[in-house]
C-alpha cells in the first residue's frame, strides 16, 4: 500500500506540469530517489507506465533512451499525420461490425444518389438530342434558302455570321469553364447543372455533404478490413 501511494506521488509530480512534453532519464531517476525509491525499483515502474502507455520511454535506443516522452498521444498523433498513417485498435471483428452498420445507413441515401445520377445523365443527353435537331432544322432551312428561295450569292453572308456565332458560343463556353468546347465537354457541363438542380430541389434535397462523410468512411472501413472497394464508392460526384 505504501509503494502505491508512493509511485502514484511520483506519477502525479511527473505529470504536474501540463506544457512539459519530456524529461530526462536522470531527472526521473533523482525524482524516485526523492521519494525512496531504488534506481531498479524507478525502471520497473518506469516500464510499467511505458507499457501502459502513460509515457513513451525507448530504452533500447541509444539516441532516445535518456528520455522520457510524456505526451505520447500528441506524438502519435503528430507521427501519423505527418507520416499519412492510418491506425486503429478497434480489432477486425469490431471494424467489421461497424462497416456493415454503416452501410445499412448508407445504402438508401446511395441509392438516391445513383437515381438523380441517372436522371441527370438522361437529361443531358436528351439536351444533345436537342443540339442535333437543331443543327439538322438549321442546316435544312439554310439549304432551302440557298438552292430555293434564294441563291448561293445572296446566303453567303447568312452562312459566315451563323459560322461566326458557333466560333463566339465556343470562346464563351471555354471563357465559362476553361475547357477545350467539345461535345464531350458539353455534356458533361450540362450533366453537372442537371445534377446540381436536382441536388437542391426545394421538394426533397440531397445531402451530399453526408452521403461523401459516410461514402469516406466505409472506404476507409473497407481497408481497414481488406475488403474491395467498389468503383461506385471511389467517385465523389459533385459537391455543392
Amino acid at each position: 500500500m505504501i509503494e502505491k501511494t508512493i509511485f502514484k506521488a511520483v506519477r502525479e509530480r511527473l505529470f504536474s506540469d501540463h506544457n512539459r512534453h519530456h524529461t530526462t532519464y536522470d531527472d526521473y531517476v533523482k525524482l524516485c530517489g526523492s521519494y525512496g525509491i531504488s534506481v531498479g525499483l524507478a525502471e520497473e515502474y518506469l516500464e510499467a507506465l511505458n507499457g501502459a502507455g502513460f509515457v513513451y520511454h525507448f530504452k533500447d535506443n541509444q539516441y532516445l533512451r535518456d528520455y522520457i516522452f510524456l505526451k505520447p498521444a500528441e506524438i502519435s498523433s503528430s507521427l501519423s499525420k505527418t507520416l499519412n498513417l492510418k491506425y486503429t485498435t478497434k480489432s477486425v471483428a469490431e471494424l467489421r461490425a461497424e462497416l456493415s452498420a454503416l452501410q445499412a445507413k448508407f445504402a438508401p441515401l446511395h441509392l438516391r444518389k445513383q437515381n438523380l445520377d441517372a436522371k441527370a445523365m438522361q437529361r443531358s443527353k436528351l439536351f444533345l438530342r436537342g443540339g442535333l435537331l437543331y443543327l439538322v432544322v438549321q442546316s435544312t432551312i439554310l439549304a432551302r434558302m440557298v438552292w430555293i428561295d434564294y441563291s448561293w450569292g445572296i446566303m453567303e453572308p447568312v452562312t459566315y455570321f451563323v459560322f461566326l456565332s458557333t466560333l463566339i458560343g465556343g470562346l464563351y463556353f471555354y471563357l465559362l469553364e476553361r475547357d477545350e468546347f467539345t461535345y464531350v465537354a458539353l455534356e458533361r457541363r450540362q450533366f453537372m447543372i442537371a445534377l446540381k438542380r436536382l441536388y437542391l430541389s426545394k421538394g426533397e434535397p440531397f445531402n451530399w455533404k453526408q452521403w461523401n462523410e459516410m461514402r469516406l468512411k466505409i472506404v476507409g472501413l473497407k481497408e481497414a478490413v481488406g475488403e474491395e472497394v467498389e468503383q461506385d464508392l471511389k467517385k465523389t460526384g459533385l459537391e455543392l
